[in-house]
Formats: structure tokens, sequence, C-alpha cells
């Protein structure tokens, strides 16, 4: 252990894999986690929610300042990827196909993720290679899961940007970032974090929102369902149930250091999206200096977000940080406002009803994260059911 760490005023015993560890010793770590030592001398993760009242008072500051980074690094997360989605918008209105998007904007992780690579393991002296190298079986699990979370993240973008196509950006990150609704479902599956019968309430009546985005005829006086909408919103459906994947399968490794994830991610996305491009023959430079910037720029916010977002999930739930970025569909309509289109009723109706339903997700995950004598938890116990 480093010099840094410090002794707990008494042992703490924790129980895992149906062993009782003798906890002694523990130190900060910079993404926001515990690293501690057993009495054999083996690290192991103590930053469970429901050890951190054991600790004492005075280390208890530091566990708390972790889950306030979570909420902190989604914020950023929220404002890069609605940023960036507004760049892809605007490439959009520019008549550029989805690959070229997809691939421009990887290259600012593709060009500055072997840089961080070499920055922590040769400056920093931190082992990131070593949870990948030499290939074991439980290494080669990480790598399968890196690739899986590549994958994803691609699907994530390219279907995002295609539903760009054909609904407003307001709409599209609407819809995108309802994550918080099928993160809870897929943590439950992949990650064991309970899901109640509320939470199951406001998925449906998430769906509903969506339903009002598609504006039926039966709501707006229509003969039939406008079809481009209805592309749109699957298009915009499909890369939420992407993302929300990438949600949780990040969470399956949170203890492989982010560059990883970055470079893996980077190289994976840029080969992807040019096979694409090049299959389909839409592959293409910049016309001006002007879609230069934009794609730069959309570059640049992506990598942005997905450091913060990595480190954001390292830090908390993933129902929690999944809550602070949808903070992405406000600013979406900021975006979209000053580009001079007015979000009409069915927008804001739906808005109203989805952010409502993440809204009570988010104090559901709060709630089931205090303790069982908490004030809130004891008035809210219905919540809980």
């Amino acid at each position: 252990m480093a010099k840094s760490c410090k002794k707990l005023d008494e042992p703490i015993l924790i129980p895992t894999n149906g062993k009782s560890i003798r906890l002694t010793k523990w130190r900060k770590l910079d993404i926001g986690e515990l690293e501690t030592e057993a009495y054999f001398g083996k690290p192991i993760d103590s930053t469970l929610p429901q050890y951190f009242d054991k600790y004492p008072s005075n280390q208890r500051k530091q566990t708390t300042c972790t889950k306030y980074a979570g909420i902190l690094f989604g914020l950023l997360a929220a404002i890069s990827f609605s940023a960036s989605a507004l760049s892809s918008k605007l490439l959009v209105g520019r008549k550029y196909h989805v690959f070229n998007i997809g691939l421009y904007r990887y290259q600012g992780m593709t060009i500055l993720g072997p840089l961080m690579l070499l920055y922590f393991t040769l400056i920093r002296k931190i082992p990131v290679f070593d949870a990948i190298w030499p290939p074991t079986k439980p290494k080669l699990r990480i790598i399968f899961i890196l690739v899986l979370r590549s994958s994803f993240g691609v699907g994530t973008m390219l279907f995002q940007i295609q539903a760009l196509k054909y609904l407003s950006l307001a709409d599209t990150s609407l819809i995108t970032f309802s994550t918080p609704i099928a993160v809870a479902f897929f943590a439950r599956i992949f990650l064991h974090e309970p899901c109640r019968i509320l939470s199951i309430i406001l998925g449906v009546t998430t769906f509903g929102g969506i339903c009002i985005l598609a504006r039926p005829p039966i709501i707006t006086g229509g003969t039939e369902f406008d079809m481009n909408i209805l592309i749109g919103i699957s298009y915009a459906f499909t890369a939420m149930l992407f993302l929300s994947s990438v949600f949780v399968v990040i969470r399956l490794i949170k203890e492989t250091h982010f560059s990883l994830f970055i470079c893996f991610y980077g190289y994976l996305g840029s080969i992807e999206t040019l096979m694409l491009a090049y299959c389909f023959d839409v592959l293409e430079l910049p016309r001006s200096t002007y879609d230069s910037m934009i794609f730069a720029g959309g570059a640049a916010l992506s990598l942005a977000g997905q450091i913060f977002l990595i480190m954001a999930l390292k830090a908390d739930f993933a129902g929690l940080v999944a809550l602070v970025r949808t903070g992405d569909v406000v600013f979406a309509f900021i975006w979209q406002i000053i580009l001079g289109s007015i979000p009409d009723e069915f927008s804001f109706i739906g808005a109203i009803t989805i952010v409502t339903c993440i809204l009570m997700t988010g104090v559901i995950k709060w709630l089931s994260s205090l303790p069982n004598d908490h004030i809130w938890r004891v008035k809210c116990w219905f919540l809980l059911k």
C-alpha cells in the first residue's frame, strides 16, 4: 500500500463470497474508489454503500465526496455529450453521412488515447495494463467486456446520429437519454441492484411519454402517423438501449483504468465506422474549414464526455449517474432554441412525463443508498416496496 494508507480505528469485517474479510487499511484513489488491504494482503472492493457508515467519522467525509464526484462527473458528461450531439446535428444538416460523422468523432479518442496511456503508465506509474496482461481467463473476460462496451458505444452513436435526421435535437436527446429507466432493469439483472414495483410503473409511464413524442393521430387530430417521426423514434429508442448497456457494462469492470476504455473504444469505433464508410462508398473529407472545425469540436467533446462518463460510473451507482446525465435533455432543449427551432407542445409534454419518471427513479436510487434507520428512508418507505 502507499504511504497515504491509514489504519482504521477498529477493524471492519466485510462478508464477501461467503467469507468475512478483516479490513484494516484504506486509501483514496484518483478515480474515486477505495482500495483496501485485508489481513492477507490482497486488495478488495469496499465501495459498497452499505458499508460507508461503518467508517469512522473522520473518514466518512471522504466517502461522501466520492458520491458527489459521481454527480459532478455525470453533469460534465451531460454538457459534453449534448454539445457533441449538437455538432452531429449541424453535420447532418450539411448532408454528411452518419458513418463519416461517427468516424471523425472517434478521432479524439484515437489520437489522445495512447498519449493518456503513456502518461498514466510512464509518468504516474499506474499499472494500467495489469488489467489485461498477461492474458489469463479473468483478464480475457475484461478484454471481452471492453470490446463489448466499444460495440455498444458505436451502436449508441450511430443510431443517435441517424435519429437526428428524422427528429429534432430535443426529441432525440429526450429518448436517447431516458436511460435511467432501462438502467434500473439492466442493473437488476447484471449488477444485482434492486428493481422495485414503482420502477416498473415508471418504466411504463416513460414508454407513454415516448408515445406522446410519436404524435399519434388520436392526440394530434391527424389521419395517420408521421412515418419520419416513427423511424426517428425507433432509431433513438435503439440508441437508448445501447447506451443503457454501456452504463451497466462499465460497472462490471470498474477496476479497469479509464484510459483503457478510451483506447479500446476509440480504435474499435474508428475501425468499425471506417469499414462501414468504405463499404458503403460514403467516405469523404470535410468540405470546408468550418466543417473541419465542427468535426474537431465534436471529436474533442466526445472524448471529454467519455472520460467524464467513465469516471462518474466508477464513482457512483449506475442509476444515479444516469439520472444526472439527463441534463443532456435540458441542454439539448437550450441548443435547439438557440438554433431557432422552438419545441412544440408534444415535445414539452413528453419531456415533462419522461423527466418526471427519471427524477423519481433517482429518488428511489438515493433512498436505497441511505441507512435503514435514516429519517428520509423511514418516511418514504412506500417508495422502496
